[in-house]
């Protein structure tokens, strides 16, 4: 099974649009979970009564998947796809544990002092849970699969 789909990929740039598609899901993935693990709330019913309040909270998540994904038409090399999606990872994860903490998200001013947490590993691992894991587990999902897709 894994021949067929390697050889149907090796043909043009079917590898390019293959992990560009899987690159842009999985950010997308990332951006509409980050948004219920900290709001816990998704506008699907808006849809019906305030159209244009649900495309202004989906249109920007499925921008910014496209945009980031599309990175990899320019820079053919796709190791670099997975150290963005571990970059990604950090951020949320950070954002979530500072609003699990703070009710707010980290500010400019929040990451320069980060040099004044000595000692804090216990109030930052407290709020660790498998919300945060999630992202995680969704980055090596995604390395997986690169793994198992041909080179570019």
């Amino acid at each position: 099974m894994f021949q067929k789909i390697q050889s149907y990929l090796s043909q043009g740039n079917r590898t390019q649009w293959c992990v560009f598609i899987v690159l842009a899901l999985i950010i997308f993935i990332k951006c509409v979970l980050f948004h219920w693990f900290c709001f816990h709330s998704i506008l699907i019913s808006s849809l019906w009564k305030e159209p244009f309040d649900f495309f202004a909270f989906w249109l920007p998540k499925i921008n910014i998947a496209i945009f980031l994904a599309s990175f990899i038409f320019i820079f053919p090399k796709k190791w670099w796809t997975f150290v963005m999606a571990l970059l990604i990872d950090l951020w949320c994860i950070s954002n979530l544990i500072y609003f699990r903490a703070n009710e707010l998200l980290i500010a400019c001013e929040s990451i320069m002092m980060t040099t004044n947490l000595k000692g804090f590993e216990g109030s930052i691992t407290m709020y660790w849970n498998f919300q945060c894991t999630s992202f995680l587990i969704q980055t090596f999902l995604y390395g997986f699969i690169l793994y198992f897709i041909p080179k570019l």
